[in-house]
Parts: structure tokens; C-alpha cells; sequence
């Protein structure tokens, strides 16, 4: 005779490290935003002060406009960029339309990269914030919380 037991926590475990995982989204894109601050060439302020993060529940684009005009009112802005599609994704963008000639360099202007070193800059941190946001759901799916 045999005795089967099984123990199936999947139904609990993957809500909950979804659920630990859409929490992370938003501290990693601050992160990255946090880390090209000081990268970002200061020709003006209006580029310091443009970047803005987006998740499906989160824009703080209006934040950054403000932030960029008031800094200079004749700063070109970009339209808001499309919102990502699903709750675990997220993007960081800047406002200031300069951005992308001092990130990736002009006809005549060398590139001066700060977005791109920002992002690979904070990549350990998003892989261990990752990992630990996994471990944390699959704690607490298998406790039944």
C-alpha cells in the first residue's frame, strides 16, 4: 500500500510573488532615474530635472515637466511616452527633447551617455531586488498569506 501526498502551493505562491514583484518596479526605476542624475551632463538644468518613470498605475511625467519648465521655460518637451502594457514592466524616460542628442551623441556633438550607464549601472541591484522579491512571495504564498 502507498500513500501519496501532494503538496500543491502553486495557486498561492504565484499571486503572491507577482504581487512582490509589481512592488519592485517602481523602487528600481527610481533607482535608475537616482543614478543618472549625476551622470547627466549639466549643459542645462532642464535635462536634470526631465527624467520621469512609468508604470500602468504611475506617471510622474507632469512632475518632471513642471520640473524641467521651471527650471527653463523654453525647454522642448516631449509628449508623454506610452504607458507599459502590463504591471510588472516599467519605463524611464526624459521630458527634455535634448535628451537623446547628449545620450547618443549629434552630427557634431560626441555622445554623452548617462541614461544607458544609469541602466546597467543599477542592473545587480534589479537582479537581486529580483531574487528577493521571489523569495519574499514564495515565503509568503507557502505560509498562506
Amino acid at each position: 500500500m502507498a500513500i501519496r501526498i501532494e503538496r500543491n502551493h502553486l495557486p498561492r505562491i504565484g499571486p503572491a510573488i507577482h504581487k512582490a514583484l509589481v512592488a519592485v518596479v517602481p523602487r528600481q526605476l527610481q533607482g535608475i532615474i537616482d543614478a543618472a542624475a549625476p551622470l547627466t551632463p549639466v549643459l542645462t538644468s532642464s535635462l536634470v530635472k526631465s527624467p520621469y518613470l512609468l508604470t500602468t498605475a504611475e506617471s510622474t511625467y507632469g512632475e518632471a515637466v513642471a520640473a524641467s519648465q521651471g527650471v527653463n521655460p523654453k525647454v522642448e518637451i516631449l509628449p508623454e511616452v506610452e504607458r507599459p502594457t502590463h504591471d510588472t514592466q516599467g519605463i524611464v524616460a526624459w521630458a527634455a527633447a535634448h535628451a537623446q542628442e547628449i545620450e547618443m551623441g549629434g552630427s557634431r556633438k560626441a555622445p554623452q551617455g548617462f541614461a544607458v550607464p544609469a541602466v546597467e549601472s543599477q542592473r545587480p541591484e534589479f537582479v537581486k531586488a529580483v531574487a528577493g522579491a521571489v523569495r519574499a512571495g514564495a515565503k509568503q504564498g507557502a505560509n498562506g498569506r
